[in-house]
């Protein structure tokens, strides 16, 4: 079956859910102490839901290496920003285009040096920034892919 430009698309936004997702549900259910957003969560209703998945992932917490607890989620999240913004900006073709594109890197790496300076929450350490080159890396990889694949067959 060929690809399609409204299959790749379709494909790509639930591929970028799903990686945001991933990482969320990471950041929620194995961090030791419970993220300023499931603090929101639990404000609006959710308490007794993020109280039983943190309980039932409280095992993962002890024998997964906190590089993937602390940095994984990272990769997930910029690898679902980097999916986003190049789908959305493949064909365009105006300064606009750049400039968004532009935010990829930016945001990415940019939160992490605010965490190092201290002038964001958060630690900002090597392996963010190397989970988040990870992610950044993979998500234009594969859109790159995905993209010349389905146009090169004149599939739009």
């Amino acid at each position: 079956m060929k690809a399609t430009g409204h299959v790749v698309r379709g494909s790509v936004v639930f591929l970028a859910f799903l990686s945001l997702a991933l990482g969320g549900m990471m950041y929620i259910a194995l961090r030791q102490d419970t993220p300023v957003f499931a603090v929101f969560l639990a404000d609006i209703g959710f308490e007794g839901w993020i109280a039983a998945f943190r309980r039932t992932f409280a095992s993962f917490r002890k024998i997964l290496p906190d590089v993937l607890l602390y940095s994984a989620p990272n990769a997930f999240w910029s690898f679902s920003y980097t999916l986003i913004m190049m789908d959305i900006w493949w064909q365009d073709t105006s300064r606009a285009r750049h400039f968004w594109l532009a935010t990829t890197p930016v945001v990415v790496f940019g939160w992490e040096l605010l965490q190092y300076r201290r002038l964001a929450p958060g630690t900002g350490c090597p392996e963010d920034l190397i989970f988040s080159f990870l992610g950044l890396s993979a998500g234009f990889l594969m859109i790159v892919y995905l993209k010349r694949r389905t146009y090169a067959n004149g599939n739009n």
